[in-house]
């Protein structure tokens, strides 16, 4: 009895699923532009769908689960930093604030000078 092995299970080699490392590498680029949300929103919703085509018909990959998941972990943070800004604005407009607003940016000057800075 000669055992021998399975030679068609080594010679089928696992390919790399293109998409889906592009929707991870978006994904994290989303993450990382925490700064700038409409860019963040873009490359969000960008390795999401890119996710969601390389899968076609089979499961999903560990690649292409962490597109999704950093897609849409960065499009919620883009979401809720322009809901921040809105609500900035919206408090730097009011009058009553005023007063908050100029011991906020006396503050800063503070730390500044304490470092050599002028503003």
């Amino acid at each position: 009895m000669n055992y021998q092995p399975n030679t068609t299970e080594k010679s089928q080699k696992q390919t790399v699923n293109n998409m889906a490392v592009f929707s991870m590498i978006a994904g994290i680029l989303a993450c990382l532009t925490f700064y700038y949300p409409p860019l963040q929103l873009f490359l969000g919703a960008s390795a999401v769908i890119l996710a969601y085509i390389s899968k076609r018909g089979k499961d999903f990959s560990g690649f292409s689960i962490a597109g999704t998941a950093t897609g849409v972990f960065s499009i919620v943070c883009s979401i809720l930093i322009f809901c921040l800004v809105v609500y900035s604005f919206g408090l730097i407009k009011d009058p009553a604030n005023a007063e908050m607003i100029r011991e906020i940016y006396r503050q800063y000057q503070g730390i500044f000078k304490q470092f050599g800075y002028t503003i």
